[in-house]
């Protein structure tokens, strides 16, 4: 399988050497992103230990897409039956535009009539959507007339660790913090100082590295929901979760100090971290 880790512009270098630490198989840069490949449980424990990714994303199909008649045949030449069942919900996500599909709304509803008339072809029903919290999350990227179909195994945005619950002004994204301490070579043995803390995300993902705690250990993820989990997935996925626990240390192995002139910033940090 075929697989695309997304991330922000910029960081994919940290993002590169992140997947390559954890020995995943095909390595390699891409635009926006970096590419790999392997079985659903490389893709899994990419979710469970990547900090600087925001999106693992499984590659589906590519195929000519200039017309919305040619996204709706491309679309149907999936085999969704191996990722949906009749119960399971569904939404679809576009991205980009090709010549004669410029919205991508309109793009995503062509992709989503495909997938339940394929389905209700072959089960004798279709799947409901859910745009807020489907099991199979759908990604569809339109660039120069092509068009790619892939499933987003994280659901929500690896961004959203779990642990935010207060805000400043302008909040850093968690995978961008941990893309300045890796690229900035930070060493997470050493003391660790923030002056201009605000709602803590830099000590914070500087902790989680010290202490070897997986950004993913206490999340949720969509390909938790989908059909082909209850086989030999959950028992990997399992395994891997274990692992990762056991890693933890206990405490962090130096110092690390968050402050702000702000008493609302250290507020937030202090809950954060909390």
């Amino acid at each position: 399988m075929k697989f695309f880790a997304t991330c922000s512009r910029g960081t994919d270098g940290a993002l590169r050497a992140e997947l390559a630490a954890l020995k995943l198989p095909a390595v390699r840069g891409g635009r926006g992103g970096v590419h790999f490949e392997g079985q659903l449980h490389h893709a899994a424990k990419a979710c469970l230990w990547t900090r600087t990714g925001m999106r693992v994303l499984l590659e589906l199909a590519t195929f000519p897409a200039a017309t919305a008649e040619e996204l709706y045949e491309g679309a149907r030449t999936v085999d969704w039956s191996l990722w949906l069942t009749e119960r399971t919900t569904l939404a679809v996500e576009a991205t980009g535009t090709s010549e004669g599909l410029t919205h991508s709304g309109f793009a995503a509803l062509k992709v989503k009539d495909a997938v339940v008339d394929v389905l209700r072809e072959k089960l004798g029903a279709r799947p409901d959507v859910d745009t807020r919290d489907p099991d199979v999350p759908i990604v569809l990227h339109l660039e120069r007339g092509q068009a790619t179909l892939s499933l987003d195994l994280a659901g929500e945005p690896l961004h959203r660790r779990g642990w935010r619950t207060t805000t400043t002004v302008a909040p850093l994204k968690e995978t961008l913090a941990a893309a300045v301490l890796l690229l900035g070579r930070v060493d997470p043995d050493q003391p660790f100082v923030d002056p201009l803390c605000g709602s803590g995300t830099l000590a914070i993902e500087q902790a989680l590295r010290a202490r070897r705690i997986a950004p993913g250990l206490d999340r949720a993820f969509a390909f938790q929901r989908w059909p082909c989990y209850r086989s030999e997935l959950q028992s990997r996925w399992d395994k891997l979760r274990a692992q990762a626990r056991a890693e933890v240390l206990p405490s962090a192995p130096a110092p690390i100090l968050a402050m702000d002139l702000h008493p609302k910033a250290i507020d937030a940090c202090y809950r954060n971290a909390h």
